[in-house]
């Protein structure tokens, strides 16, 4: 039986969390023997892993990513990359040694930034995998995305996009490029009615709900989303904003806990500070909901009217295509990166990059009917249907892990 280590590098339930959950689901486990390393701090991933056909190593440390893409390390020559490349190198010997323990015939990889470990396992004698899912950083120079291009040419037998955008400004490789979209379970949407959502969310029936997905993210647009509330028109227009809402106080001197929030409350940076802020200030307490994170955001869709992804930067979305599925219309920030999933007013609607006044037109709009949402749902949805049903998926896992002779 063929056996796969898959290395993943983030244990919060994210975007790339669900995907991976999505890829391990798929694998065709009469085929396939997985072993997943994930770490375990936060253990969300770790511990849905668990409940899944595959063993899981749990790690501490490892892996390392090089934090180069977008919403990562932003500056080359600094004490954070230094940091960075000091922690991969130091990490190497460990990585070595559970290729080594596994014995797999293939090593895998949830991201780009942990093209380093292609390197490893090739040298190991290895066949490699590159699942990349983020969007390439624009530095000043572009040094650090030449080496992970040619670390991905180099080191991967294959590499497996997301986005047709990012297969093609990967560019020429000796690897085989292909394009793999994200997946939604498109029978998960398919549970609740609106009214029942509601009902169990402790929702009102009479108000208008905006789900926001990001939680206190700068690179997810959380003060853009909160401050862009202030000019909504309508009084029933409520935002459900999904993360931290455990740690919702008035930011203040007393309620920083050590020096470097205190330093930010006097300088009103950080972007918890920036969102708090506007919230308490512009009075927004009966506006804008807080909810945990969870492992069931479908809920909220069902419930919801309209979807919000206002990241600052661009940044493959998942929110889309849930979207989608859900057939309820989104607004997203106007990136060429994200062209190719959201064209304005045909699967969805785009506003300005930190925009606030013009986000909150957009959702005026929405609410006053001022856009063909039947259209823009449909064909979302279909698109949806089209390129990112997961039942699809075990054929194209079936063909990436294809190799001869193994």
């Amino acid at each position: 039986m063929k056996k796969i280590l898959l290395f993943h590098h983030y244990g919060a339930l994210g975007g790339a969390g669900v995907s991976l959950l999505h890829i391990v689901q798929a694998i065709d486990k009469s085929k396939i023997k997985l072993t997943v390393l994930c770490p375990d701090y936060p253990e969300d991933i770790a511990n849905l892993l668990q409940a899944e056909d595959c063993e899981v190593i749990r790690s501490g440390t490892s892996p390392k990513v090089f934090n180069h893409c977008i919403g990562g390390i932003p500056y080359a020559l600094s004490f954070a990359t230094a940091k960075n490349i000091y922690e991969i190198v130091k990490d190497r010997k460990f990585i070595r040694k559970y290729i080594s323990d596994v014995k797999p015939d293939i090593v895998a990889v949830n991201s780009m930034t942990l093209f380093i470990i292609g390197k490893i396992a090739k040298s190991m004698g290895k066949r490699t995998v590159c699942l990349h899912r983020e969007t390439y950083q624009r530095g000043l120079l572009g040094l650090r995305t030449k080496i992970i291009k040619k670390g991905l040419s180099s080191w991967f037998d294959k590499v497996a996009f997301v986005s047709s955008n990012d297969f093609n400004e990967t560019g020429n490789s000796k690897a085989k490029k292909v394009v793999i979209y994200d997946r939604v379970n498109l029978a998960l949407f398919d549970n609740f009615k609106k009214t029942e959502a509601r009902q169990m969310l402790g929702l009102k029936e009479d108000k208008k709900y905006i789900l926001y997905l990001g939680g206190m993210s700068a690179l997810k647009g959380a003060d853009i989303i909160m401050k862009s509330m202030k000019y909504v028109d309508r009084a029933d227009v409520i935002l459900i904003f999904i993360g931290d809402s455990d740690q919702v106080q008035e930011p203040s001197w007393s309620h920083s806990k050590n020096a470097k929030e205190k330093l930010k409350f006097v300088l009103k940076k950080g972007i918890r500070m920036r969102t708090l802020n506007m919230y308490f200030k512009a009075g927004l307490q009966d506006r804008v909901i807080f909810r945990k994170v969870t492992t069931n955001p479908e809920l909220y869709y069902n419930a919801c009217d309209l979807i919000v992804f206002p990241s600052t930067k661009p940044h493959q979305a998942r929110p889309i295509y849930e979207a989608g599925v859900a057939k309820i219309p989104i607004i997203i920030t106007d990136f060429c990166q994200t062209k190719e999933f959201v064209e304005d007013g045909i699967t969805g609607i785009t506003f300005r990059n930190k925009d606030s006044h013009e986000l909150a037109k957009k959702i005026n709009m929405v609410f006053d009917g001022k856009f063909d949402l039947e259209k823009i749902v449909q064909n979302n949805y279909i698109q949806t249907v089209r390129n990112h049903d997961l039942a699809t998926l075990k054929v194209d896992l079936d063909n990436l892990f294809e190799f001869d002779g193994i």
